[in-house]
């Protein structure tokens, strides 16, 4: 197992909102990671970090989290995932954070190509309206029709229930396409763009309609999603 060629960086969901028991063991568990040798660093060897709220922004745990990073001698560079970045810079910047990015980017679109150019307009250029600094998400779908038959417990109000069009699943061609247009909206706005990264949905979420993990055919493990990423990212070095 080639471990030491994977980089790694965490997202501060579950461990922001963890009972308050296992608070203390959740935050120094994720402290240790940040020193860890594969860790993903930007910039000054910062070590990056996102955080995805799903609800009242936990203030007091991420600050007691930065101050003991800071003690450590780390200095992340920490990144809050919202859903519009021109609004979510005025919530995040009090907070302690670096830049914005999402998590996922929801959508009814028919298409993918559709959703892909709303990511851009509503994601991507809104923060270079905002000057925002920002992490630029690329998306590989989104179509909840598997949580619409098999329900998930933390989602059955949620509005996709009464949703009936979802964007197409995406061909791989077109997900390299989306991910060139990523790469070149940083080269084009480094401005912003200073951490020089870009976060992809995602690499599992088969029932939400975006993934990349490859998946079982007739004739073996389908990594055609995988390879037209790694050609993108290939022709970049």
């Amino acid at each position: 197992f080639k471990r030491d060629q994977i980089r790694f960086c965490l997202i501060l969901h579950n461990t922001l909102e963890s009972p308050d028991a296992m608070w203390p063991e959740e935050r120094d568990r994720a402290l240790a990671l940040l020193q860890e040798p594969e860790y993903q660093t930007v910039l000054d060897n910062r070590p990056l970090v996102y955080a995805f709220p799903s609800g009242k922004f936990p203030t007091e745990r991420f600050r007691e989290f930065l101050t003991l990073a800071r003690q450590r001698g780390l200095n992340p560079y920490c990144v809050f995932m919202g859903w519009h970045p021109a609004a979510d810079i005025k919530e995040a910047r009090p907070l302690g954070f670096d830049a914005v990015s999402s998590y996922a980017k929801p959508g009814g679109q028919a298409t993918f190509s559709e959703l892909a150019n709303t990511v851009k307009t509503e994601c991507w250029e809104n923060a270079a309206y905002a000057n925002a600094p920002y992490v630029p998400i690329v998306t590989t779908g989104w179509d909840k029709n598997p949580r619409k038959d098999n329900p998930v417990s933390w989602e059955v109000d949620d509005d996709y229930h009464r949703q009936d069009v979802f964007p197409s699943s995406a061909e791989p061609a077109e997900i390299a396409a989306h991910l060139r247009d990523a790469m070149k909206f940083m080269r084009e706005h480094t401005d912003i763009c200073e951490a020089n990264a870009l976060i992809v949905y995602a690499w599992n979420e088969y029932d939400e309609g975006g993934w990349l993990a490859p998946t079982r055919s007739a004739h073996g493990p389908n990594t055609s999603r995988l390879d037209a990423v790694r050609t993108v990212l290939s022709k970049r070095r």
